[in-house]
């Protein structure tokens, strides 16, 4: 359950009036009008925090004062239907899978350092989010739960404009976030500029008490586990671009953005395994030290052309990515036995080293010419992956190479898509229909894996979008929404990844090359009343879910991604904003979900369980 408490700015505008003079020449003053001054009028204006729109949701977070000090992740868990958690998992509507875009474009970032970039980005640079459970063709068909994307802002005001955000936070540890905006119009150029700062300091303690059955009493056991860690992240970003005015029809963009983040970590873990009577069997204690440091650098050239005829235009984007992270670890297992004497001391260093390249291009076209809208584009990505994974073996002092976990993991992907989109408004009908093709083409190689040295794979997915809205009223004060889409989500890099990364000595996370994308069938219905209240049903589908499980490797579990064979899910959903009184208004989200896990798992073991999952209420109060 998660609150916000969040406060809105109004808008002030200020008008003066004119009035008609006596012209030169006419100096009869008593056939004159008579004049009369009118005082300044300020005109109060706020836009709505929310706007349905028939593919998306607009949450207009720039107006809200609560959002000073915080940062992305702040503002978007206050969203309606939006969960995120700190291992990056993030859901739309209570479906996990979402794909977070920035300004329409895709982050290509780890989970972890995701999370890591937008708690560095201050709420106070972002203008909306735009929330697609059912993204139009238009968008890439990653994320199987929809899309999310954050628009920042851009003051396009003449002149030189800056704002400074500082914000200072302590509870048992320190947090601080804080961001520059400028910007300076002249004419037809545009230059803007943003730099943040934030530094964020964690700890987290859990106590597992954890009990294994078995049919004979003298196999059963207990694992008794006591994890504490302190985490560091500080974070820089910045981003630099200009617009300019090739004329009143042409417009050409450069945007460079960046971010630096340092993160240290560490944790001390405790084991203690006891046997059925119970007596203690065994201790581990142990010790790890983690540095990562990551560094994103983006550059973005667009193109605007707006052609003869009725909407026609044309727009043309080229990106490059260039992502680094250097990952050092150095871990430390004592084990003892019942009696607390000392029966081993384990010490392995780590350094796994990354780095991806992504070249993207992207076309756009645009026109009303014909009697129904329409938008058709083409996109190709290009990228290379290379992660290395080199361990030491420090328990005798000296460093001995650890060969059967060193690994290096090539990945390239090519992805090539087309699409085609209408839409058409009627007086009471509204609808929007689109399809998208996808084909992938990669290349795996992982000499680590004894089941695969490399693997080539080629597919090609469609992807259909159907959208309907109805007005049941002439004032548009109520009115029904459908959308049905498919989805997919591809296994990210670190998932397909076979490197081991450690807890400890018996605890660790690996990826899985022979992970296969999972498809999903979204279907929305939903019933707006006064564009303020909005009751929703869900229905999602997916084949081939990915997920994570714990298995025994060796003696040791290892949290392995997998495939599932059917994960089906139901729900309802209520969004209510309402207004308290003139300068509060508060907004209200609750879901009740019911979700159905079934299929086979790592080859030798099945699944079948359901369960169901509340949110209710999820309150943000404006003012």
């Amino acid at each position: 359950m998660i609150r916000t408490l969040s406060f809105g700015l109004l808008f002030m505008v200020s008008v003066k009036t004119t009035h008609a003079q006596v012209l030169p020449g006419k100096t009869d003053t008593a056939k004159a009008p008579k004049i009369k001054e009118l005082k300044e009028v300020t005109i109060r204006t706020k836009r709505p925090l929310l706007k349905q729109m028939i593919d998306r949701t607009v949450v207009n977070i720039s107006d809200l004062l609560s959002n000073e000090g915080a940062n992305a992740v702040d503002a978007l868990n206050s969203a309606p239907g939006v969960m995120i958690e700190d291992n990056g998992s993030i859901s739309i509507k209570g479906k996990t899978g979402a794909t977070i875009l920035i300004n329409d474009k895709p982050t290509h970032l780890s989970a972890a350092d995701l999370m890591n970039y937008l708690k560095s980005l201050p709420a106070g640079t972002l203008d909306r989010i735009e929330i697609m459970s059912n993204p139009p063709a238009r968008y890439n068909a990653s994320g199987i739960s929809g899309l999310i994307n954050i628009i920042t802002k851009k003051d396009r005001q003449e002149g030189f404009n800056g704002s400074v955000t500082l914000g200072y936070g302590r509870g048992k540890e320190l947090k601080t976030n804080n961001s520059l905006l400028l910007n300076y119009k002249l004419k037809d150029l545009n230059f803007f500029a943003m730099a943040g700062y934030s530094r964020l300091n964690n700890y987290f303690e859990v106590e597992r008490q954890r009990n294994y059955s078995n049919p004979e009493p003298e196999l059963q056991y207990g694992l008794h586990q006591e994890n504490y860690e302190r985490n560091s992240k500080t974070s820089y970003n910045y981003r630099l671009g200009m617009d300019y005015d090739l004329s009143k029809n042409t417009t050409l963009g450069l945007v460079f953005n960046g971010f630096v983040s340092p993160y240290t970590e560490r944790g001390d873990y405790t084991s203690q395994f006891k046997t059925f009577n119970p007596v203690q069997d065994s201790l581990l204690v142990s010790q790890s030290d983690l540095t990562i440091r990551s560094l994103n650098k983006t550059l973005g050239l667009s193109f605007l052309q707006k052609l003869p005829g009725k909407g026609n235009e044309l727009s043309v984007n080229l990106d490059y990515l260039n992502y680094k992270i250097s990952s050092d670890q150095l871990s430390q297992t004592d084990t003892y036995l019942p009696d607390h004497s000392l029966k081993e001391k384990y010490i392995l260093q780590s350094q796994n080293p990354f780095e991806t390249n992504i070249y993207s291009a992207k076309a756009d076209y645009s026109t009303k010419a014909f009697p129904v809208d329409l938008e058709a584009g083409l996109q190709s990505t290009w990228s290379n992956r290379d992660n290395q994974g080199r361990y030491f073996n420090l328990s005798d002092g000296n460093s001995r190479s650890v060969g059967a976990l060193n690994n290096q993991f090539k990945y390239r992907e090519n992805i090539n898509a087309a699409y085609l989109s209408v839409h058409k408004k009627w007086t009471l009908w509204t609808l929007k229909a689109g399809i998208r093709g996808e084909q992938t083409i990669a290349h795996v190689q992982s000499p680590l894996t004894e089941a695969l040295s490399s693997r080539d794979l080629n597919y090609l997915s469609i992807f259909p979008t159907l959208y309907a809205a109805y007005k049941l009223d002439s004032t548009n004060s109520n009115s029904l929404n459908f959308s049905i889409g498919r989805r997919i989500s591809r296994p990210d890099y670190q998932s397909l990844n076979p490197s081991i990364f450690f807890f400890d000595r018996n605890t660790s996370n690996r990826g899985n090359p022979l992970l296969k994308p999972d498809y999903a069938t979204n279907v929305d219905v939903n019933y707006t009343h006064l564009g303020k209240h909005v009751f929703g049903l869900s229905f999602s589908s997916v084949r081939d879910q990915l997920t994570q499980v714990y298995k025994q490797i060796e003696g040791s579990f290892a949290l392995i991604p997998v495939n599932i064979n059917r994960v089906t899910s139901y729900g309802f959903n209520v969004t209510s904003a309402m207004q308290i009184a003139d300068w509060c208004t508060s907004n209200l989200y609750g879901e009740l979900m019911h979700t159905k896990y079934s299929g086979q798992i790592l080859q030798e073991e099945f699944l079948d369980n359901s369960g169901r999952h509340s949110g209710f209420p999820e309150m943000s109060v404006l003012s």
